[in-house]
């Protein structure tokens, strides 16, 4: 498990890895939950790790995924931003 800090991904391998472990954690749900149709990710970390795990997301295998902007002054501090979808392929 990766501990939370501002310094963790600094490495490829690091990179690498986040990426791994998404693309895990996307199979483990179409194994458990194959009727499942939405994903809601709240991801805070920095942009190469957003970008592992969206290299990650193929339309054609993951259902459709909300993601979310955070910002500490408003309320609720987490909004829907984009919808990863099909659609948009």
């Amino acid at each position: 498990m990766i501990k939370p800090s501002e310094d963790w991904l600094i490495s490829e391998h690091q990179i690498v890895s986040v990426g791994q472990l998404f693309r895990g954690i996307l199979a483990n749900l179409r194994e458990k939950l194959p009727n499942l149709n939405k994903i809601h990710l709240f991801y805070a970390g920095p942009t190469a790790g957003a970008i592992a795990i969206g290299r990650q997301i193929n339309p054609r295998m993951t259902p459709l995924i909300q993601l979310y902007e955070y910002n500490r002054a408003d309320s609720p501090r987490y909004k829907k931003s984009i919808k990863l979808e099909d659609d948009l392929y």
